[in-house]
């Protein structure tokens, strides 16, 4: 594991989550989005949790499991055992080295997060070559935090530049200048994540202060870069009407043009249990339509470009 994690830090492999093919919402037209395992968040409504550690990891889902037992039979760590007749994995003794999974018959066990170099990543990417073309669309690299793995991340996109794809970033911000710029410098379009504009709630929520997120927005600006804000709206906790006014003032004082509003939904919650962690959203109701509606009526008020849902255009 120690091999790989150096192949990770000097950027010859990169840890992916999953490949999205023929996506919509993450930048113009027709794209691929990859996305990059590891955040230095831990958004407490995030949707998804699996790319949290930036390492392969198990997630298992209860409701596909038929109880076989043969996840129990082949693991080594002694971390799978029956419950209540349930099959429970003990997290502390887990090794995530992913044998539960290969023999699982219903995949209720999968392993999450798969090893690429950047030659395997492009040679995928570029089968949908011509709908990018076609739609004005391209590659969107996301996560999880890109910047994480920002020297690969740096040579994907000049590789992909070679074939003249239009390339998205989709970041949180947190990083540090060098990993951030070496990301976003190249790319065409940086979808910029803000998630709450008071700094102690943003420490409260996602577990890290906002200082650095601002300090890069404003740097992303000043070297002229194409960037759309991009707000999740969560019941509760970043919603108020005071939130937002606070949120729209920093985006208007940045320089920032567009918002796309990211309403909260209940798309993570098998996940969060899949990992075995408390998901404090569980029972949050999603934002209705006139919330929705609403702010952005408000932050249209304040000269932005709004749109729901994101797209990119």
């Amino acid at each position: 594991m120690m091999r790989e994690q150096d192949r990770i830090k000097s950027g010859t492999i990169a840890v992916i989550s999953d490949i999205q093919r023929y996506c919509v919402h993450d930048g113009p037209g027709l794209r691929t989005t990859v996305f990059f395992k590891g955040c230095p968040l831990r958004c407490k409504w995030c949707h998804n949790p699996e790319t949290f550690r930036m390492m392969p990891e198990i997630i298992y889902d209860q409701d596909a499991c038929i109880g076989c037992g043969k996840c129990a039979e082949v693991c080594k760590s002694d971390a799978i055992y029956i419950s209540d007749e349930k099959l429970i994995t003990d997290r502390l003794k887990c090794t995530d080295c992913g044998e539960c999974a290969k023999v699982c018959p219903s995949e209720a066990r999968r392993l999450i997060g798969k090893f690429y170099t950047v030659d395997e990543l492009r040679e995928i990417v570029s089968r949908d070559l011509v709908f990018y073309m076609n739609s004005g669309g391209g590659v969107t690299l996301s996560g999880g935090e890109v910047t994480l793995q920002s020297i690969f991340a740096e040579q994907l996109i000049i590789s992909l530049k070679e074939d003249d794809i239009h390339i998205t970033i989709e970041t949180c911000g947190y990083a540090s200048t060098e990993n951030f710029r070496r990301v976003i410098l190249p790319a065409d379009l940086i979808l910029f994540d803000i998630k709450h504009p008071n700094a102690d709630m943003h420490r409260e929520y996602t577990g890290v202060d906002d200082k650095l997120i601002r300090q890069n927005l404003r740097d992303a600006v000043d070297k002229g870069k194409k960037i759309i804000v991009r707000y999740p709206l969560i019941p509760g906790v970043n919603n108020s009407t005071r939130e937002i006014e606070t949120m729209g003032n920093f985006c208007k004082a940045a320089g920032i043009e567009e918002i796309h509003l990211m309403p909260f939904h209940q798309a993570g919650e098998t996940k969060w249990e899949g990992l075995d962690k408390d998901y404090s959203f569980k029972n949050q109701q999603g934002i209705s339509l006139e919330e929705i509606t609403k702010t952005a009526n408000i932050l249209t008020d304040f000269g932005f470009m709004v749109s729901v849902g994101g797209s990119g255009q």
